[in-house]
């Protein structure tokens, strides 16, 4: 390969535009998108994408104005070249606003999931080098590179592309086309700067062949990558539903969710985050490199202060300033969206179209009066371009693994007030155990005592930070199983929501862990028998993981958490909470398709049988229910429809047509029983209004702004059919 050659193709432009345009954006759209229009989120990133197409046909085709003719040369041949070299400066800063905007996202997301006591100074220096040595070995070394990395991404991307697909819900993308269409065209206008470095294009006619197609083929290739993110998004807001806003970064955390059976890799968004290091590479290597020719185009010599080096120098420089400005969390996203609506739109858009009419009354006044060949320069660039991807997996500040402790469970209680002022102030009290025995002996107390450390604190954050004061080994969350709420917690719901909200925000702590409400303390619950409580809560029917209580207190303020050894807790975001006991538990569970599955309902026969003082005992081998929502005034009827099929344990000496009868009774009853108690309370544990949204949107827009008041009211209708084999 020559670097000194100044070609590509249309292909490798093709593939440095998609690479290009999945920059932060891939990250961090899906949530902003649901922002905007919630669940109608994807159809803002289709309207990115068209608008991203119409202005790449714009751009290509002011760009080759005068084919193979820089900037600056098309820009005056159509406004003048005055005109042309003040927007050369002003284009040249918003380049290298991007791309520092761009690189200080990306590495304060670097800092947070990998390195975390690694200033962002260093890591945006070693960036930058190795942007900047592509850049200015050309746009030819840029585009062979740019293919190789395609080759090698592919495969593990759409893989986890496809695992994603198995575990999502579709129904959290119901009901469709509900968003106002000022929220549709208010984040579209917003969220524009997913398509940041676009408007190099305009920079690119001297690098490609003259050629009708160049419009056709960039405009392939921007909606090729629009549909990609399209479908990326989509499929995040069909696995997080609501919660997909309280995600900072949601694509990074639904990779991370994914479950390989078998697989060795134990963090599955390695790989994800590995193709965004390469995309981030990729147009910040573009906007370095445009960034240094515009500059290059100054100067009339090929040597001195505007060669290309020192220009890509400076170009750098001004990034590496813009990247280590006190910039964090959303400051970084709001900048980028004032300079997309901004000069982005005008170098996207208005400028290209003043470019086209230019060139036509200028045309209409004049009808008046570098390849490498070496092979082993070609594996020396790749050696340096991967090499700081392997400070970026995480060994600069790396934990050995005697240095830290692994926190198997840990439980979180209310603080009890000892009457001090300060201490009085504190509101949890965290608990964690750092050691799974199998031992039964109960004579090893102490030895479980020893790997159990307690801290309190006014949040559960600040008690997780004096855990990792009080211990000489850093404490890792990535391995618990179980999560332990005390009972006394759990009748102060707002301690619980704010515990779940700091919860969300530990990147270490798993999804799809266990919740359970303890008898009691829960700090006493650790140690002794916790391998039985873990198998527990990952073996009954009703074990909600943490990701989809988050979820259900966030979309109707509502959950259900099951309580050892038996019942549950119903939670409610604002209110009171209600305890459900194990036959509560089972009236609610009636009403979900499938979860009393191998549960024994027993009944008496007194009464009703010719042998009074017998009892039946009936085990569920199958179980199905359905819900119907009927409009009824002044509040809808509710029919639970439940189907269960079973053996008979014990009849006492009772027919099974009999036997049957009284078990559909005492279903029904036990689903009323609940029902009851559950509307006193104004809990709507079973998700009824969201049921509503997803698959009766007129009746939701018809109950559920007063959903609290008619919630009370509702009529439960059982309709139990149960067949014994």
């Amino acid at each position: 390969m020559l670097s000194c050659n100044e070609r590509i193709t249309l292909r490798q432009m093709q593939l440095l535009i998609i690479l290009s345009a999945m920059g932060t954006g891939m990250i961090v759209l899906p949530r902003r998108a649901a922002e905007y229009a919630a669940q109608d989120g994807w159809l803002i990133v289709l309207g990115l994408t068209a608008i991203a197409m119409l202005a790449s046909a714009l751009i290509i085709k002011a760009a080759r104005i005068k084919p193979n003719a820089p900037f600056i040369a098309n820009a005056g041949y159509a406004l003048s070249r005055p005109v042309a070299k003040v927007l050369a400066v002003f284009l040249w800063i918003k380049l290298v606003l991007a791309a520092g905007l761009e690189m200080r996202s990306f590495l304060v997301i670097t800092r947070q999931v990998l390195l975390r006591d690694t200033p962002i100074f260093i890591v945006s220096a070693v960036m930058l080098c190795v942007c900047a040595y592509a850049a200015i070995k050309g746009i030819e070394t840029r585009a062979r590179v740019a293919e190789v990395l395609v080759l090698l991404l592919a495969v593990p991307f759409i893989f986890l592309f496809v695992i994603a697909l198995i575990d999502i819900d579709l129904s959290n993308l119901q009901p469709l086309f509900t968003a106002p269409p000022k929220r549709l065209l208010e984040g579209t206008l917003r969220l524009g700067f997913v398509f940041t470095g676009l408007e190099c294009l305009l920079l690119v006619s001297p690098y490609i062949a003259p050629d009708k197609k160049a419009g056709r083929a960039a405009v392939t290739a921007v909606g090729l990558a629009g549909i990609i993110i399209t479908a990326l998004t989509v499929i995040t807001l069909a696995k997080f539903g609501a919660g997909v806003t309280d995600e900072p970064w949601p694509v990074l955390r639904m990779m991370d969710m994914l479950s390989l059976p078998g697989s060795f890799i134990e963090r599955q968004e390695a790989l994800m985050f590995g193709f965004w290091i390469v995309t981030v590479f990729a147009l910040v290597n573009a906007l370095l490199f445009f960034g240094g020719r515009l500059l290059g185009e100054f100067g009339t010599k090929k040597k001195g202060i505007f060669s290309r080096r020192v220009c890509t120098v400076v170009t750098v420089l001004a990034v590496f300033a813009v990247t280590c400005m006190p910039w964090e969390g959303e400051g970084i996203y709001k900048r980028l969206d004032w300079l997309y609506y901004t000069s982005g739109v005008f170098f996207l858009l208005v400028l290209p179209v003043l470019m086209i009419i230019g060139a036509k009354l200028r045309d209409w006044l004049n009808r008046r009066g570098k390849h490498m060949a070496d092979g082993t320069k070609s594996f020396l660039l790749f050696a340096v371009l991967f090499t700081p991807l392997l400070g970026l997996a995480g060994c600069y500040d790396r934990v050995e693994i005697e240095d830290r402790k692994f926190v198997v469970a840990f439980g979180i209680d209310k603080k009890e007030s000892e009457g001090d002022e300060n201490t009085s102030e504190e509101r949890y009290k965290l608990s964690v155990y750092t050691n799974l025995s199998q031992n039964k002996d109960e004579g090893e107390a102490d030895e479980h005592e020893e790997h159990i450390k307690t801290a309190s604190g006014r949040t559960l954050t600040e008690a997780m930070s004096k855990l990792d004061t009080q211990a000489n080994t850093r404490l890792y969350y990535g391995q618990a199983k179980i999560i332990l709420l005390g009972e006394e917690l759990t009748e102060d719901a707002a301690l619980v929501t704010d515990a779940f909200a700091a919860l969300v925000q530990n990147m270490e702590i798993e999804r799809q862990i266990k919740v359970i409400v303890i008898d009691g303390m829960a700090s006493e619950a650790l140690g002794k028998d916790l391998h039985k409580k873990i198998a527990r809560a990952n073996t009954v029917n009703f074990s909600p993981d943490f990701e989809e209580l988050h979820t259900r207190l966030k979309q109707s303020g509502c959950a259900l958490i099951p309580k050892h050894p038996d019942g549950a807790i119903a939670l409610k975001a604002c209110g009171k909470t209600e305890t459900l006991d194990a036959a509560g538990l089972r009236g609610f569970l009636w009403c979900l398709d499938g979860k009393n599955k191998g549960e024994v309902v027993t009944v008496s026969a007194e009464n009703t049988a010719p042998n009074d003082g017998a009892f039946i005992s009936f085990a569920i081998n199958k179980h199905t229910a359905e819900i119907t929502i009927e409009p009824r005034y002044p509040a809808p009827r509710v029919i639970v429809e439940v189907k269960a099929e079973g053996h008979i344990v014990k009849s006492g000496e009772v027919s099974p047509g009999f036997a049957a009868i009284l078990i559909e009774r005492e279903i029904a009853n036990e689903i009323r029983a609940t029902a009851e108690k559950l509307k006193d309370a104004n809990l709507d544990a079973y998700q009824w209004l969201e049921y509503l949204r997803k698959k009766r949107y007129g009746l939701y827009q018809r109950y559920g702004y007063r959903w609290a008041e008619i919630f009370p009211q509702l009529e439960i209708v059982p309709r139990v059919s149960v067949t014994v084999r």
